[in-house]
């Protein structure tokens, strides 16, 4: 197990290739990557004061500025939410982490450790003396106690606040020096290159081999899979598909896919290789093209669409494409297709096995039997007769008392779609 200290994680930051390397030590099984529950509210609750200060400053600002505006124009703020900022930042690190709770007695010697100025807890210097280090002697129990009560896992406690900690090489002062007097099992690192050098060797990538697992069919099922679950703001930025003359395609936004996605990696860059234990792995960064039927922002029209999603993965190299087991570690918000993109990945009116679907029918009515099909599939609804229009000149739904279509402005002489109730 290796047991991270606060100033660890907050000077990799998740977006780095430190993170990404303990989200690849986690994932392939080898070795648990944990913080206690003290450095996991740590974290957050740095992000929710700067939240807190962020905010108060930009209230005074408004009320400054609504106290010199005649008309009264500031825009109000949004009501504050400090909880929701720690829940998030609480999720997001839980992504590179596991938590090891701190149980009641680790709690009870850090305050006794504070209250008596015992290591690694200290006193302050000054006319009034106080006494601090709570928190660091909270973490320093809960990865002794873990180490106690697992005595067949090596725990690697990582901690580069060597003042307090010290560094792993000297004697520990007393009482920490009693903590681990019996523990043949708790190796102390002061940084993640210690990590690295005991966990992985970096090779060389096969940048081909890389590419060709990454088109491999195993591998883009479980980008789709991870696409449609990822947790990201609504609605998102896609193209879709209008059909008109001289401009074919238009930007929108989308808030759910309704169908199985195509998906195909466009560019592929950063790419570092390591060897974790008997296998050899590879993280990316990929910009994938996502195509299929997707729901407007309205809720109410199914499109064509497609969008471009970068995320950095994890993949098995060791397998080849037999056995990926490919992993998103991290990803950004999806955004619209470039031209080129969408020639890259075919979007058009429909994706392909619509067309194989209902091969004699003509296109307008297949993509209207198989879009309500697929509303009907994912919503859980039943099919009946007329309930929204569908436009024969873009391939999209629309409510049904619309006079008109909403993306190319075809005007509805009769009804004519299916009803979903």
């Amino acid at each position: 197990m290796i047991v991270l200290d606060t100033c660890i994680l907050r000077g990799c930051g998740l977006d780095s290739s430190s993170a990404d390397l303990l989200r690849a030590i986690r994932a392939v099984g080898n070795e648990g990557v944990a913080v206690p529950w003290m450095v996991l509210e740590e974290l957050a609750a740095q992000q929710a004061v700067k939240y807190t200060q962020k905010y108060e400053a930009a209230a005074r600002a408004l009320k400054s500025l609504d106290e010199v505006t005649p008309w009264g124009a500031a825009s109000p703020l949004q009501e504050q939410n400090t909880e929701r900022v720690r829940q998030h930042w609480r999720a997001s690190w839980r992504s590179v982490v596991d938590v090891i709770p701190t149980s009641e007695s680790a709690l009870r010697e850090a305050a006794f450790r504070e209250a008596n100025g015992l290591v690694p807890c200290k006193t302050q210097d000054g006319a009034k003396a106080g006494k601090t280090g709570f928190r660091d002697a909270a973490i320093w129990m809960s990865a002794v106690e873990y180490a106690r009560t697992n005595p067949d896992e090596t725990v690697h406690f990582v901690s580069s606040n060597t003042k307090d900690f010290g560094d792993g090489q000297s004697p520990y002062q007393t009482p920490m020096d009693a903590d681990v007097a019996r523990l043949k099992n708790f190796v102390h690192l002061t940084s993640l290159d210690g990590v690295v050098e005991r966990f992985t060797t970096s090779v060389t990538a096969d940048e081909k081999n890389v590419s060709e697992i990454l088109k491999s069919q195993l591998s883009c099922w479980a980008v789709a899979d991870a696409a449609r679950r990822a947790s990201v703001p609504l609605p998102f930025s896609a193209t879709i598909w209008t059909g008109t003359l001289g401009a074919p395609t238009a930007p929108a936004r989308l808030i759910s896919w309704m169908s199985d996605l195509q998906v195909q990696p466009g560019s592929i860059g950063e790419i570092d290789a390591y060897r974790i234990g008997e296998h050899e792995w590879c993280t990316a960064t990929v910009r994938w093209l996502l195509a299929g039927i997707g729901l407007t922002e309205a809720g109410t029209h199914l499109v064509s669409a497609g969008c471009g999603w970068e995320s950095r993965v994890l993949i098995n190299v060791s397998s080849g494409t037999s056995d990926p087991r490919l992993t998103v570690l991290r990803s950004t918000e999806p955004t619209r297709l470039t031209d080129g993109e969408v020639d890259a990945i075919a979007l058009s009116p429909l994706p392909p096995q619509v067309v194989s679907k209902y091969p004699d029918e003509p296109l307008p009515e297949a993509a209207d039997r198989v879009m309500g099909e697929t509303w009907a599939q994912n919503a859980g609804v039943r099919l009946s007769v007329g309930t929204t229009r569908f436009c024969n000149t873009c391939n999209t739904h629309n409510p049904r008392t619309a006079s008109m279509c909403y993306m190319c402005h075809h005007p509805f002489l009769a009804p004519e779609s299916i009803l979903i109730e």
